[in-house]
């Protein structure tokens, strides 16, 4: 798939929209796992991510804009 071909799309990203709560929930369990372990991490929330190269009911993929 060329939407995830870094040759092409160097600095795509993936998001989960607001609709999605049901697998953003299942998420926080594995969150849970990486604060067990000490693994860091940040949870972000954009209203305008960056220019959509797909999107469905349940996630978009950008490119962002920074």
């Amino acid at each position: 798939m060329t939407l995830f071909d870094r040759s092409i799309n160097s600095r795509v990203e993936c998001w989960f929209r607001i609709s999605a709560e049901h697998l953003v929930t299942r998420a926080h369990e594995y969150l849970r796992l990486l604060d067990l372990y000490g693994v860091g991490w940040i949870e972000r929330r954009e209203d305008n991510p960056g220019r959509i190269l797909y999107e469905d009911d349940v996630q978009i993929v950008v490119v962002p804009f920074s």
